[in-house]
């Protein structure tokens, strides 16, 4: 054939003599049959073991992303404000509920005005008034007038009239009328009712019957400053007489 030529003689194979099925190697390996009892295998490329490889982890810690792309800075003044604002509104709240509350308070209870004059006894012999007074509503702060610059306290007296007293006691009225003797206790009573209050009181502390009435006198200065008081509780009411030092009146228990 015309054209390249190649020359291969060196890979022709040689067979041995006699026997077809053997294989002789080529020409440029060295065999030795005197010692091999097995057709001989010429060397191999090996191929070698890939060993893995590791890729390097990027341990650089990460930085926590914030909302709205805020640096972690501006997004803590950010949270410390909202904060800030909530608390004050609260707190803005409660004051302003606490003031109209304290507000309505003060608007529910009407403004009193009390005006008294006090005089001392040789005026009242004279027919001078006494005391004058004008009241309306509740009555805040109130500082009562010494015993001893009372000339004498308010006393309506309707002889054997019937008054109550608040655990629902029945008192027959016995005006300008004394009950000597048989003192409990005496003390300072502005009012009838504080006197017969004081006796149905003490019953109720005791359990059973102790005062069985009371005398008042309403000459405050002049009592006070002879007995220190004008009201006493009696354990019997007997020995009626006149008084010498009206107005006063003397108040039998009758029911209780």
């Amino acid at each position: 054939m015309d054209g390249l030529q190649v020359d291969d003689s060196h890979r022709e194979k040689a067979y041995v003599p006699n026997d077809s099925n053997k294989m002789l190697a080529p020409h440029s390996y060295s065999i030795d049959t005197s010692t091999s009892t097995s057709p001989y295998q010429p060397p191999h490329p090996q191929t070698l073991p890939t060993l893995p490889t590791y890729q390097s982890e990027d341990r650089t810690p990460q930085r926590p992303r914030m909302p709205w792309g805020l640096s972690l800075g501006a997004y803590t003044i950010l949270i410390i404000g909202i904060t800030a604002v909530i608390m004050g509104a609260a707190l803005s709240g409660g004051l302003g509920g606490a003031l109209a509350a304290k507000s309505s308070d003060n608007k529910s209870v009407p403004t009193t005005t009390v005006t008294a004059t006090v005089t001392n006894a040789a005026a009242t012999a004279t027919g001078s008034s006494a005391a004058t007074a004008s009241v309306t509503g509740v009555v805040r702060n109130y500082s009562p007038v010494l015993p001893a610059q009372v000339n004498t306290t308010a006393l309506d007296c309707t002889d054997q009239a019937t008054i109550t007293s608040y655990s629902g006691d029945s008192y027959t009225l016995s005006c300008n009328t004394n009950y000597g003797g048989n003192d409990i206790m005496s003390f300072i009573a502005y009012t009838l009712d504080t006197c017969i209050n004081a006796c149905s009181n003490m019953n109720s502390i005791a359990g059973t019957t102790t005062c069985h009435g009371i005398m008042f006198n309403a000459n405050m200065e002049k009592i006070y400053s002879e007995d220190m008081g004008n009201c006493w509780l009696k354990s019997l009411m007997a020995s009626a007489s006149e008084d010498g030092l009206p107005p006063s009146v003397g108040a039998v228990l009758a029911t209780s």
